[in-house]
């Protein structure tokens, strides 16, 4: 194994982790103890120490560049360190007006270094941290404005606790100094040796009041993005005098740009493997579907050994054990013989269908290998399995690395057994709404609540084709109808109506928080009449769906699962359900909302 001290120039991964901003050396961060550092805004300590990068120049003046004045309106340097608790920031910046009169959420407004990391380097911006060292006001005590206090802000993700971090800062002639120790806990990792992830660092100014984030210079030299995967810098963990292997940067193994499988076919690829890193896992990524005319469903036929050994579940590191479709459909992430593969005529069609799976890339697969490859020549075999000669599968960009632990989202760490009498837990059994229902001239049920109006219609199959429906104002298909305004007890006496041999009696009971609808029908013929009944309402404007208790991220869409026979409708402040009553409806059921029925 080769060793590097100092920074090793590459290029980003291959593979599905994000490209990093080209031409920038990784950042190498050396362990600092004996002893670790005092976070007192003192930067005496660091002249030896920790990695440093220089920010001045128009080249780093990355957001509004044109308000830049100079190195003496805005530059310095910054220094990283870390040891098993700590990552170590320090910061020397020359800004010729200095002006922070904000905290918390808003310390962006005034002058403050930034702070993005990204630890999964997965390319999503929903992976990328973006952080900030606030200096406070650096006020003398008693002043005005004196208690805005040195901090750290985390702004995404949100709801993050900051508990453990300390930052101090120092007022200097040129500008300030800041120090802060950011636990490693913060950020839900433990540090292994030699990890790699990507960052990114910046100083932003404001010469105005009130304050506004007018520039702003960054160690990446491409124009400011913020919170952009490809704009971070690599950047890796190394021991005391600064070394870190090689090949903990190193590109990825190329096997195949393009490959087709199929029926019964095999394919293999071979890794050469000189020893076994230290500290890092066997990754195997390729992009994967089945190849079909249009976007569709999933099928398990691939499946994959490592020297004739096969994968499992448990070696799909990049999504869950089961996912969901954007149509609110369901599929685990192992079918068959492998990981499950969507069909598609390109993998572009897949993500923009209604099968696309919520928060993972639908062809994207990532393995990890853990103990699976050995020093020397492993071979690497894809095989088709699947039993119908049509299966083609198509893969594209395999490539074979070594990734740091980090990279992977560690497992969910369950809560121990409770101990003692266990908590009780019940549903509300009242929920009282204050709505308002009534029969429709022409037998639709009417019903108003918090602002909302809407009208439910119903409509009845009839033999021989076209139906019998309850609207608004009026009724076709019926021959007969009359609207009732008398109680029977608790139960409201709607709509009596005949439609050729099928006599139909609603009623309504208004409860607490529900409309119970009862609709009696008689067939007064000789004969069996099969009969379809539908009610439905038009609505816009909604937030979320559910279909037989499902969530519908498409907002549109159909269920026919009669587990959960309801249709559920929710506004910002608002909403509504319909789900039957009766065993009929709760086994023939299909709810459904096309953008303007439900």
């Amino acid at each position: 194994m080769r060793w590097l001290a100092g920074a090793l120039v590459l290029s980003g991964l291959l593979w599905t982790f994000a490209v990093q901003a080209a031409e920038e050396e990784p950042i190498i961060i050396p362990f600092v103890t004996d002893p670790s550092p005092v976070v007192d805004g003192n930067l005496a300590e660091w002249t030896d120490r920790g990695t440093l990068r220089e920010l001045q120049g128009r080249e780093h003046a990355t957001f509004t560049p044109e308000l830049w004045k100079g190195n003496e309106d805005l530059s310095g340097w910054v220094r990283f360190g870390h040891d098993n608790e700590n990552i170590y920031i320090v910061c020397h910046v020359l800004d010729s007006i200095f002006i922070q009169d904000q905290s918390a959420a808003e310390v962006w407004r005034g002058d403050h270094v930034m702070f993005t990391v990204d630890f999964l380097r997965s390319g999503k911006i929903q992976d990328v941290w973006q952080l900030g060292l606030s200096p406070g006001s650096l006020k003398a005590p008693g002043a005005p404005g004196a208690d805005t206090k040195p901090e750290l802000v985390i702004w995404t993700p949100q709801g993050k606790s900051i508990e453990g971090a300390v930052v101090q800062a120092r007022r200097t002639a040129e500008g300030y100094d800041i120090e802060a120790a950011i636990p490693w806990r913060i950020f839900d990792l433990k540090p292994t040796k030699f990890m790699t992830f990507a960052l990114q660092l910046g100083f932003s100014d404001c010469d105005v009041t009130p304050t506004k984030q007018e520039k702003a210079l960054s160690i990446s030299t491409a124009p400011w993005r913020a919170r952009d995967p490809k704009r971070l810098t690599l950047a890796g963990l190394a021991d005391r005098a600064g070394n870190i292997p090689a090949d903990a940067f190193a590109e990825a193994i190329e096997l195949a740009e393009e490959v087709s499988i199929k029926h019964a076919e095999s394919k293999q690829f071979e890794v050469e493997v000189d020893a076994i890193p230290e500290g890092r896992i066997p990754t195997l990524t390729f992009k994967g579907r089945v190849q079909s005319k249009q976007a569709g469903g999933c099928c398990g036929a691939l499946a994959t050994t490592i020297n004739g050994k096969g994968i499992g579940q448990d070696h799909i590191a990049n999504r869950p054990k089961v996912v969901t479709f954007l149509s609110g459909g369901m599929q685990t992430t192992w079918y068959g013989a492998g990981a499950t593969l969507w069909y598609g005529p390109s993998f572009e069609a897949i993500e923009k269908s209604q099968y696309k799976p919520l928060d993972v890339v639908s062809y994207e697969y990532v393995l990890r290998l853990d103990g699976m490859i050995q020093p020397g020549k492993n071979t690497i075999t894809f095989r088709n399995a699947d039993q119908r000669p049509e299966t083609e599968i198509i893969l594209a960009d395999v490539a074979f690395s070594w990734s740091s632990p980090n990279r992977f989202t560690p497992p969910k760490q369950w809560q121990a057994a409770p101990e003692g009498p266990l908590a009780t837990y019940e549903p509300w059994t009242k929920h009282k709404v204050d709505y308002e229902v009534k029969t429709l001239p022409g037998g639709a049920l009417g019903v108003s609540w918090a602002g909302r109006e809407l009208v439910f219609e119903s409509r009845l199959s009839m033999p021989g084709g076209g139906w019998a429906e309850l609207r608004k104002d009026d009724s076709p298909g019926w021959a007969a109808l009359d609207v009732e305004w008398k109680a029977a007890g608790d139960e409201r006496l709607g709509v009596t109506m005949k439609a050729g041999p099928v006599e139909l009696r609603r009623s309504y009971l208004a409860e607490d928080e529900c409309v119970l609808v009862r609709d009696r029908l008689r067939n007064t013929s000789e004969q069996d009449r099969p009969v379809i009944i539908a009610h439905r309402a038009a609505i816009s404007g909604h937030k979320d769906l559910w279909l037989a208790g499902r969530p519908i991220p498409m907002k549109t869409g159909a269920s026919s699962v009669p587990a959960n026979p309801s249709v559920v409708v929710l506004h910002e402040e608002t909403g509504f359900g319909m789900m039957p009553r009766d065993d009929v409806f709760r086994v023939h059921y299909r709810g459904s909302y096309d953008g303007k029925v439900a």
